[in-house]
């Protein structure tokens, strides 16, 4: 029960900061834009929606090009995405 109770409540927070990092990237301020779109990526990390991650941290770079957390981020949530799409599988050919 304190299982599904913590679940819940992590939900929650999840579903909170998506709403609040989705109108920062209404802003017109690049780098406000960028953050946004960078923190939502995040938010998307952490739940394991590698596919939403990875496009969020592409508008993130659209919006803020200097951004190098977003592109380091960017490579590691198409890799995961790419293991996830594969069936778990190891990237490395061990035949």
């Amino acid at each position: 029960a304190d299982g599904e109770k913590d679940a819940k409540k992590q939900k929650q927070h999840f579903d909170a900061a998506e709403k609040s990092f989705r109108k920062a990237t209404e802003s017109t301020d690049p780098v406000v834009k960028g953050s946004g779109y960078y923190n939502l990526g995040n938010t998307y990390y952490k739940q394991k929606r590698y596919k939403e991650a990875v496009e969020s941290y592409r508008k993130s770079l659209r919006a803020n090009p200097e951004n190098d957390n977003a592109r380091y981020n960017l490579e590691l949530s198409q890799r995961q995405f790419k293991r996830k799409r594969s069936g778990n599988r190891a990237l490395i050919n061990t035949g």
